[in-house]
C-alpha cells in the first residue's frame, strides 16, 4: 500500500479494467468507499462489496451472463476478504455489450481515470474554477469540507476544494 490511497484505488481499477477482469480488491479506507459510492452513483460502476456483503448495485441484473458475474465476485470477495480481514472491499465493474458482425464484446463503462492533486502537489478549485469534464460527460471529484462529492453537487452546495481525480 502506498502514501497516496486515491492513486493506489486509481491504479487498480484502470489495471483490471484493461485486462477486462470483473471484479478489483481496493484497499479500505474512508476516503475509498466515498470515491468508489460516488463511481456507483454515477453510474461507472455495478456495485460496492464490503466483507462479501453488498452495499449498493445499480440495476438488476437482466443478462444471465451479468448475474454469474456478481455471483462470482460475491464468491471471491467473501474468499479474499476470509484471509486478508477487513482491510479491502471489491469493487464490481459495469459493462457494455457492443455486438460486431460475428461476436459480442462486453466493454467497460470506465473509460480513463486521472488524479489531479498529488501529495507533493495540491490543486484546489473554487466555484469559478470548477472543471467540467469532456463538457459534463465525465465528472471530476472534489474533497471539500463537506466530504467527498463530484463537481456537480459541489457547485449546487457553492462550496469549492481540493481536485482530487478527474473519470470518464
Amino acid at each position: 500500500m502506498t502514501n497516496d490511497i486515491i492513486a493506489d484505488m486509481l491504479t487498480r481499477i484502470r489495471n483490471a479494467n484493461r485486462i477486462n477482469k470483473p471484479t478489483v480488491l481496493i484497499p479500505k479506507t474512508k476516503m475509498t468507499i466515498a470515491i468508489a459510492q460516488i463511481l456507483k452513483d454515477e453510474g461507472f460502476i455495478k456495485a460496492i462489496l464490503i466483507n462479501s456483503e453488498e452495499l449498493s448495485r445499480t440495476d438488476n441484473a437482466e443478462d444471465n451472463h451479468e448475474e454469474e458475474i456478481f455471483y462470482n465476485a460475491k464468491k471471491i470477495a467473501q474468499l479474499m476478504h476470509d484471509g486478508k480481514g477487513e482491510k479491502f472491499f471489491t469493487i464490481v465493474f459495469k459493462t457494455t455489450t457492443k455486438k460486431g458482425k460475428n461476436d459480442t464484446k462486453n466493454y467497460p463503462v470506465l473509460v480513463n481515470l486521472k488524479k489531479i492533486s498529488k501529495p507533493g502537489c495540491r490543486i484546489y478549485v473554487n466555484l469559478t474554477t470548477m472543471p467540467k469534464v469532456l463538457g459534463g460527460i465525465g465528472i471530476a471529484i472534489i474533497s471539500t469540507s463537506k466530504g467527498i462529492m463530484p463537481e456537480r453537487e459541489a457547485l449546487k452546495k457553492e462550496v469549492g476544494g481540493e481536485l482530487l481525480c478527474y473519470i470518464y
